[in-house]
């Protein structure tokens, strides 16, 4: 029988998605200053722009490249970056029609902890 030492090392300590997803809501609940038994408040109507009620948020994860199976950098926002296309700082992939909690399931998926997140058919870890 192999050691739980080695185990861990070849295997990782994976957290069942059931358990991730019961942490993820405990937290925005309390983020969000609401009781675990009420429902989740909808997003704010905001639009990120100065005076809405949405902060600018941004994350960067790792997609896997359909070409090789590497993994690229690749930017999450709430908002549109219209500079990008113009030739911007960042002009790498990315997207800005996630909602906050699909942007921080893609930046924790820990590949050792978590699963992968997967969205329009592409696979995100960080």
């Amino acid at each position: 029988k192999k050691s739980s030492t080695y185990h861990y090392l070849t295997h990782g300590l994976r957290i069942k998605d059931s358990v991730r997803d019961a942490f993820m809501r405990k937290t925005l609940c309390t983020l969000l200053g609401v009781s675990e038994d009420e429902p989740l408040p909808p997003p704010s109507a905001g639009n990120g722009t100065m005076g809405s009620r949405m902060p600018h948020v941004f994350v960067v994860t790792a997609q896997r490249s359909e070409r090789d199976g590497s993994w690229q950098p690749f930017l999450l926002t709430n908002y549109p970056r219209p500079l990008a296309a113009e030739g911007g700082r960042f002009r790498g992939p990315s997207a800005h029609d996630w909602s906050v909690r699909e942007m921080v399931m893609a930046t924790s998926s820990a590949p050792t902890y978590f699963s992968p997140v997967e969205h329009g058919g592409r696979v995100y870890v960080d």
